[in-house]
């Protein structure tokens, strides 16, 4: 909260991330805007290692996917 205050005293600050997730439970209350943002990945070596670095970070965005889901799936079921 401190630093939320602080950084809307700010005039020089004209944008900030808070970093959360999307939909994150205490976050979304406090910061209510949102921006699109994007996550890119790349390669600053050849071979193989750029390609097993995206197929992790694939199946991470999947569990995060799956995580959500069955979070969702216990909310409901209060």
């Amino acid at each position: 909260m401190d630093l939320t205050g602080a950084l809307l005293a700010d005039d020089t600050v004209t944008f900030a991330d808070s970093c959360a997730t999307p939909d994150h439970p205490m976050i979304d209350h406090l910061w209510r805007e949102r921006l699109a943002m994007t996550d890119l990945m790349i390669g600053l070596q050849r071979g193989t290692g750029f390609a097993v670095a995206c197929r992790l970070e694939s199946v991470r965005r999947r569990a995060v996917a799956w995580a959500r889901g069955v979070r969702d799936l216990a909310r409901r079921g209060r």
